[in-house]
């Protein structure tokens, strides 16, 4: 039997606003004044949970809280979109008839074609990679 704990949510919920899940999912609060519900089972938000490609209705309580334990699917903040990742990579050049040299800026396959592609030189990938916010 686990013990009772509170998420502490300090701020006002409201009806279509996103929030975030301790599990880090998606959930739209469609409705906050469950009165009869509150007051007989405890919870008083229901919302849309996005979780797998799915949807879910579910409840919580005003704090937060999804059940008496904590859990993945209590609400504990605001949902902030996450930012837009690139992939790049680090690469190394050849101008015809010299050495290869490291190239110390970190591009995309687009980019690298784009500014190798231009000059008389071969190009290739030395297998690092990394994401970047955009």
């Amino acid at each position: 039997m686990g013990t009772s704990h509170s998420v502490g949510v300090a701020w006002e919920w409201k009806v279509g606003a996103f929030y975030r899940t301790r599990g880090g999912n998606k959930v739209e609060c469609l409705k906050t004044d469950l009165n009869v519900v509150e007051s007989s089972f405890g919870f008083s938000i229901v919302g849309v949970e996005e979780h797998g490609g799915a949807q879910y209705v579910c409840v919580w309580k005003s704090d937060g809280s999804y059940t008496v334990n904590e859990s993945g699917f209590d609400i504990v903040g605001p949902w902030v979109e996450p930012k837009r990742k690139k992939v790049v990579y680090e690469w190394i050049y050849k101008p015809y008839s010299k050495k290869w040299l490291v190239e110390t800026l970190l591009r995309t396959e687009e980019e690298a074609a784009s500014y190798y592609g231009e000059g008389e030189c071969e190009y290739m990938k030395t297998g690092r990679q990394f994401e970047v916010e955009e």
